[in-house]
């Protein structure tokens, strides 16, 4: 089977990880990261979450993000003040990171649907 291949936009966590099946809330107050959820939520609603490796990090490049992150459907946003927003989101599929091939004025990369392996 082919693998499915897709562009989409990129939220870098700090500390958190987020799995297939699984339902999230959490705060963003970077502008990249409101900038990505935003244009998420003019098309499908789908970002993918990936894990930064360092959280200090501010401005993450492809080099600071682990290869393996979650697509996910945002379920609601609230925003709490002009520069934060509280999000939802529910892990739908895990996927590779290609290419993060634009990083202003959000994420933005080429990803890699993987198979789920079933364990019995």
């Amino acid at each position: 089977m082919e693998p499915i291949t897709m562009n989409i936009p990129v939220l870098a966590l700090r500390g958190l990880t987020v799995f297939p099946h699984m339902t999230l809330t959490f705060d963003v107050e970077r502008r990249i990261s409101i900038t990505a959820l935003e244009r998420a939520m003019e098309a499908d609603q789908d970002i993918f979450l990936v894990t930064q490796r360092e959280i200090a990090v501010n401005a993450p490049a492809e080099k600071d993000l682990y290869e393996i992150g979650t697509i996910s459907h945002i379920t609601q946003i609230l925003r709490l003040s002009p520069t934060a927003v509280r999000v939802m989101v529910e892990g739908r599929r895990r996927a590779r990171l290609r290419r993060l091939w634009q990083t202003e004025p959000f994420l933005q990369a080429n990803v890699e649907e993987l198979e789920e392996i079933e364990v019995t």
